[in-house]
């Protein structure tokens, strides 16, 4: 498992808390001067450093420590903890390696595919959806709900398929439709419950927390994203036979205005047995599989496995970071790799991005300028709903800006400021769909480059 970590450095020593998410430059100084290494990260041409690496290496180690003995202290986002007084900003990426992908007993299951919007003004029940039927094929469909929602839904045609293979534990509960009788939607559930989670999990405004139930927000304390879900070791023999497990807490955060929607936002996760994930792989569903831990390690040699299937996550990530190797992480060194790499290179930037921080702060970012190459491979890949809120982005936040080398900084600062002032304009743009068609339309050129096994040049 590789836990990275990043995180940026500014040269705007005069007004740092006005860049918050930043380091100022009067604290940077005596860092360059104790970590030489570090003036060979890539820089913005304003001077911002933004720092990438390994977790548990000695650079990292060092910097981080280092930090914390002037009185700073890292703050993982994922992890939802109440933020500290002079605490900066880190992201924390978590990666598994194929061993680890294949040695795992069960999975937590994500949907990479959007199927439905929700309509909060015409909703009746809880259980009812606005579905857009022009986007439901009556083939077999597997996909996931609106908003922050990731309850798994599919189609009759699904249905069917999941029915043959008799997964042990699968549930099944119909989702009501508003005004069509065209598709029948079903929710996947499980009959069969985990045990209590290991892991620390906060309430809503960052204080770990043990009442799992009445909390209107309950997340998952982690440093990195994706989250690992942990169990003690002996869950394992108590779930062995399921297929599909439900976590036993409800996790998710309910918007204030939405409390009567609460079981949409806040409801049990499904997990997956390696069987299951085998099958859906071979499928080839749009589904994103994270392993369980239980006990102290994650397993790298699963005795329960049913059949050896390569997994393409693992063969996508090894794709990406074979082409970031080429040019050593460097966005100044793009146009060194060919116009399909350039592509998986900036769009896994962006899909970073996307994840961690939000599509709004895209400006604000150090993959703002990559534009240019981003737009580019957002053609390339077909996502065109990406590409226009991108475009829209750059009216709303660039309009009659025309940094000079004079100006450059003060630009970026004026950048900041008009990317806070347009942040709810811009999230009113990216829409569930824009999301869900970028990293589908991003997967599938991925996984068509890794079975070619050539990158065009």
């Amino acid at each position: 498992m590789i836990e990275e970590i990043e995180f940026t450095l500014s040269p705007t020593g005069d007004e740092p808390r006005r860049h918050e998410r930043y380091l100022p430059s009067n604290e940077i100084d005596g860092l360059l001067q104790a970590f030489p290494s570090l003036h060979s990260y890539p820089r913005t041409p304003a001077g911002y450093i933004t720092y990438k690496g390994d977790y548990k290496s000695d650079l990292s180690v060092s910097v981080l420590k280092y930090f914390s003995g002037i009185g700073r202290s890292p703050h993982f986002g994922n992890e939802r903890l109440k933020r500290k007084p002079l605490s900066f900003p880190v992201t924390g990426t978590r990666f598994f390696t194929t061993a680890e992908m294949e040695g795992a007993a069960y999975y937590k299951v994500d949907s990479d595919l959007e199927l439905s919007s929700m309509d909060h003004a015409t909703i009746q029940k809880v259980s009812q959806l606005v579905l857009e039927a022009k986007k439901l094929p009556s083939k077999p469909l597997i996909g996931k709900v609106a908003g922050r929602s990731q309850r798994i839904i599919c189609n009759e045609a699904m249905v069917d398929l999941l029915k043959e293979k008799h997964f042990n534990g699968l549930s099944l509960s119909p989702v009501a439709l508003n005004g069509s009788t065209t598709y029948k939607i079903f929710q996947i559930e499980s009959s069969v419950l985990c045990g209590p989670l290991k892991n620390n999990l906060v309430d809503g405004v960052g204080q770990i927390t043990s009442d799992h139930l009445s909390l209107k927000s309950l997340h998952i304390s982690d440093k990195f994203y994706p989250p690992l879900l942990q169990y003690e070791h002996s869950e394992l023999e108590r779930l062995q036979g399921a297929d599909l497990v439900f976590t036993m807490e409800s996790l998710g955060e309910v918007p204030h205005a939405l409390e009567e929607y609460s079981d949409i936002y806040k409801f049990q996760h499904l997990l997956c047995s390696k069987r299951f994930r085998d099958w859906a792989v071979s499928e080839s569903l749009p589904l994103t599989f994270t392993p369980v831990q239980f006990g102290e390690t994650l397993r790298t040699d699963n005795v329960l496995a049913s059949t050896k299937v390569e997994d393409p996550h693992a063969r996508r990530v090894k794709l990406s970071e074979e082409i970031a190797a080429k040019i050593d992480h460097d966005d100044a060194r793009v146009g060194e790799l060919s116009p399909n790499e350039r592509a998986v290179y900036c769009l896994e930037r962006l899909s970073v991005l996307v994840n961690m921080t939000g599509a709004d702060k895209f400006f604000d970012s150090s993959v703002g300028p990559l534009y240019l190459p981003i737009t580019e491979g957002l053609k390339v890949i077909g996502a065109e709903g990406m590409l226009e809120y991108l475009q829209k982005s750059k009216e709303i936040c660039l309009e009659g800006l025309e940094p000079s080398e004079q100006n450059i900084l003060d630009a970026e600062l004026e950048i900041a400021e008009r990317v806070d002032a347009a942040s709810e304009e811009l999230n009113g743009l990216f829409t569930n769909y824009v999301e869900s068609e970028f990293h589908h339309k991003l997967r599938e050129f991925e996984d068509a480059l890794v079975a070619s096994q050539e990158v065009m040049a």
